[in-house]
Formats: structure tokens, sequence, C-alpha cells
């Protein structure tokens, strides 16, 4: 298939767009070849299902009472039901998109062809980039159906489509970088292990800083954001007025 796709770009040498649409169109067919569409969209539906389903189905099994919860779909649809969870698609859409190339040795053809290798990166990021919107589609159906049926009415509908760019957006941060450790290391472990150290590095500092006083600093961490603050929130208090 691979072969095919890129025979593509030496018919459509004199078109920029057609060269793009062509490795395009090759990069969405590895994904899928690569069961990593699948296994994303899974991932959402296990991710929805843990958080939206499981505690109703816990409380039904044992009596137990069971809150409705108006802001539930706003909540979750604004960070994808948690910030772990767009860096977690961030990673596993990102880990292997370069540098899978060189592990497979399938990245020699495809820079023999008429097409630059900023192009090709470009061309893999809105691929990436499509896999995450289309996995994000699929998990706020879900949380919004989980929503109504299981929580009740639900309030702030209006602000969805700003909460769902939001997680886009923040989960493109993080699907940047693990671009940049896939492109620079040719190596999907250390995609993986930079993009948590990265991850898990944040979070202490910024537990640190918050502890002094600087929860602010948390507001321009990638990710999602303003979530992130943890502490010394009373430093905030009046300043509204």
């Amino acid at each position: 298939v691979g072969d095919e796709i890129l025979d593509l770009t030496e018919k459509q040498q004199g078109s920029w767009i057609g060269r793009f649409m062509a490795i395009l169109y090759y990069e969405l067919l590895w994904n899928l070849r690569k069961k990593k569409m699948v296994g994303v969209l899974i991932l959402a539906f296990l991710i929805v299902t843990l958080i939206a389903v499981v505690p109703w189905l816990i409380a039904e099994y044992t009596n137990a009472p069971f809150d409705k919860d108006p802001l539930f779909v706003i909540d979750n649809v604004s960070t994808m039901a948690g910030g772990f969870t767009m860096f977690l698609f961030a990673v596993a859409v990102g880990m292997n998109m370069v540098s899978g190339e060189f592990e497979s040795q399938t990245i020699i053809p495809l820079l023999t062809k008429p097409v630059s290798r900023n192009l090709v990166i470009l061309a893999k990021i809105v691929a990436g980039l499509i896999t995450v919107v289309a996995a994000y589609i699929f998990l706020a159906g879900y949380i919004i159906t989980a929503g109504f049926l299981i929580y009740g009415p639900q309030e702030l509908l209006h602000l969805l489509p700003l909460g769902f760019s939001g997680a886009v957006v923040a989960t493109f941060i993080w699907l940047s970088l693990a671009v940049f450790f896939s492109s620079v290391f040719k190596s999907s472990n250390i995609a993986v292990m930079g993009s948590l150290g990265t991850f898990i590095g944040l979070i202490m500092v910024g537990t640190i800083l918050a502890s002094f006083g600087q929860p602010l600093i948390l507001l321009y961490t990638p990710g999602d954001g303003a979530v992130g603050i943890s502490g010394g929130c009373d430093s905030l208090s009046g300043m509204g007025s």
C-alpha cells in the first residue's frame, strides 16, 4: 500500500497540495494498518466507561445513593475525562509517528520520493491531529449520551464547542512533544519515556511552586492548564475586586 500511495507524489510533482494529500493519505492508512486509530477509540471507550458508567453500576448494585451531576458533560468534555487522558491520547498517537518509520525501515522509500522532509512531518502531524479529533468526537458523543442518561439534565451545554476545542489544543501540545522526541531520538520507547518524564516533571515542579504560593505558574503549563492548580489558591481570593 505504501508504494502505491507514494507513487501518487511522482504523478503530482508540480502540486504542493497534491503531494501533501498523498502523504497524508499514506499516513492515515498507516495508522489504520497499525491499528493505532482502533486502539485509541477502544481506549476512549474504556476511559469513559470507567469514569461515567462504572460508578453508576456500583451504586445500583450496592443500593447506594447516586447523585446527579448537571455539569458532568461540560466538565468531562472540556478535559476529555481527565487531563491525563489527553496525555495518553497524544502519546499513543505520536510516539511512533516518525520513529516507527525508522524502526520499520519505511522511511527510506518515503524520503526518496519528490517531497521535502518538512512536508512529510507536516502531513504526519495533521494525520495525528485528525486521529485525535476523530477519537475525541467519539469520546464526546459517549460522554454526552452517558451524561444525559445517567447524570440527568445538563447545564452549560453552549460551552461544549469551546471546551472541545480547548481539549484538542491541549492534546496537540503533548502530541507535538511526543513527535519531537520521536523525531530526534528515532525511538518509540524514548518518545514515551521522554513525554512521560516531562509530564511527571511538570506536575512535581508545579506542585512545589504552588506550595510556595505561586499557583498561577500552572496556568502556563502544557495540557489542561488551570486544572493543574493544586495549592495556594487562597492567594487568588480578592483578585476580581
